[in-house]
């Protein structure tokens, strides 16, 4: 069961990432205490803002212009409180604003496995860190809006999952997508046996889409969705992908599912095996007015 910490940590990103909703100076000091305070919580962001900047064709090490955007609005907020502060005016307050811009959570980039995250709070944006890899997801409604999977921790049923990579190591050349659900079947979305038997080729480039979109029909149910991205530098074949998958691998501990990936698919070193988790509900995503993405 997750903390209470990081649920309510779910409530602030969400919001945090969601254009039609205000934000505030207090609402980002309470997000940051809960990222430094609560290593679920702190993972939960991680991994929904990298989910956001690959969605939005950025560097998942970088802030989007949308989150530069929320950060100056709470530190210009935070700097303009208070009389004495308020008489130096808006000018001076963007000058703070414009120095401490930077002042958020780093973020560790997809393509690292299951490393530990440091809990020291340092610049939120920027990370030293070597070439990126990764797995970005967005929800495409019937009526064609399409929305953040992992930022808003949810996709719907009877929507389309569409599948976004960002790759910077030219020695991962091959991707290999499938979902995993308590209970049911493996969801295999890139490649689609029986017609494709292999990894998809890998471009190294930042936001490619895959050829493909994903219906979440009749393969899923309301429910815990744990989607596994394999970045390797040979082809997999479905059969052996599909000779490695468990029945127990939705619930395994993220550690504990990549190890066993590795060792029964023989993986190199240098593979990335990453975990995406969000949750499957019914109904339907309200539409996304186009200028508000």
């Amino acid at each position: 069961m997750a903390s209470r910490a990081a649920e309510r940590a779910r409530t602030l990103v969400r919001r945090y990432l969601d254009p039609r909703r205000s934000w505030s100076a207090g609402l980002d000091a309470e997000l940051r205490a809960l990222t430094r305070e609560d290593e679920a919580a702190r993972a939960l962001y991680r991994r929904a803002v990298t989910a956001h900047r690959l969605m939005t064709g950025g560097d998942p090490a970088q802030p989007s212009g949308f989150e530069q955007g929320r950060m100056m609005a709470a530190v210009v907020e935070g700097a303009s409180a208070g009389p004495e502060r308020r008489r130096r005016g808006v000018l001076a307050a963007l000058g703070v604003a414009v120095a401490a811009a930077a002042l958020l959570l780093v973020v560790l980039p997809p393509g690292r496995g299951s490393e530990a995250v440091d809990p020291t709070l340092r610049a939120r944006g920027a990370v030293e860190a070597g070439p990126l890899t990764g797995l970005g997801l967005s929800g495409v409604t019937q009526g064609g809006g399409e929305y953040e999977i992992v930022a808003s921790g949810r996709a719907f049923l009877g929507d389309w999952v569409r599948f976004y990579t960002t790759n910077e190591r030219p020695e991962l050349r091959w991707v290999f997508v499938l979902g995993l659900q308590p209970g049911r079947p493996v969801a295999w979305y890139a490649p689609l046996p029986p017609e494709e038997t292999r990894s998809l080729p890998l471009p190294t480039e930042k936001h490619h889409m895959l050829p493909m979109e994903n219906r979440l029909s009749a393969r899923h149910v309301p429910g815990p969705l744990r989607v596994v991205a394999l970045f390797t530098t040979r082809a997999l074949g479905a059969d052996e992908v599909a000779a490695a998958v468990r029945d127990d691998m939705a619930t395994m501990a993220d550690s504990e599912l990549e190890a066993t990936l590795r060792s029964a698919l023989g993986l190199e070193p240098q593979d990335v095996v990453q975990l995406v988790q969000t949750h499957v509900v019914a109904g339907q995503q309200k539409e996304v007015p186009r200028d508000a993405r």
